[in-house]
């Protein structure tokens, strides 16, 4: 993979990766109501809350991100705040909030495989965004990947900005795209509600 992706191929690959989300996002849904939770109900219900918290956390951290990116990933390197610990901490921050929607079911497991198959959807997708950016920004951009790991936050390389460009549009609609999270609470609570009133079978009681 040694090609310079443009501008417009980026762009379709960004539009995959949202197409794949939303695929894995209509077979969760399809999924999901027919799992239940092999947990006692105190630990059922503090995983749900533990993974409202996680949600919110993914919420609050893209808002964040959004701060220091704001719509200009294609026209400047960010390497400040968040991006200066981690190459791509809205992804991160996605992660964070599938596995705590995931956590929705009062189980684990059903998190965990969620999580897995959201970060290989991204790992599909942020080679060719990394060959793009190599294109746009040239060496400074193979400088900041030497310095700043792909994911996971690498904290003795923070640095911060001093003042910050913001696009609130661009937070807002940040935003926006992951408040869906939130719904995952009442739609697997109806879902629960449904099974205890044998509406619905739980076909599978997994931790």
């Amino acid at each position: 993979m040694t090609a310079i992706l443009t501008e417009e191929h980026l762009r379709l690959v960004q539009r995959l990766r949202k197409a794949a989300l939303l695929i894995l996002a209509v077979a969760a849904i399809a999924v999901l109501p027919f799992v239940g939770s092999a947990w006692s109900e105190a630990v059922h219900d503090g995983l749900e809350t533990f993974g409202i918290g996680l949600m919110i956390v993914a919420i609050t951290g893209r808002a964040w991100c959004s701060l220091y990116i704001g719509g200009r990933k294609l026209r400047a390197l960010v390497t400040t705040g968040p991006y200066s610990v981690s190459r791509n901490p809205l992804y991160l921050f996605t992660f964070i909030g599938v596995f705590g929607l995931g956590l929705q079911t009062g189980a684990v497991l059903p998190a965990a495989v969620l999580a897995c198959l959201t970060v290989a959807v991204f790992a599909t997708v942020v080679p060719y965004e990394e060959l793009a950016l190599r294109g746009i920004f040239g060496p400074e951009y193979i400088t900041y990947c030497a310095r700043v790991p792909r994911y996971w936050p690498r904290f003795s390389t923070w640095q911060d900005s001093k003042r910050l460009e913001v696009e609130p549009a661009t937070i807002v609609r940040t935003v926006a795209d992951a408040l869906p999270l939130l719904l995952a609470y009442p739609v697997m609570e109806a879902f629960e509600y449904l099974q205890n009133a044998g509406l619905i079978d739980a076909a599978f009681a997994i931790y």
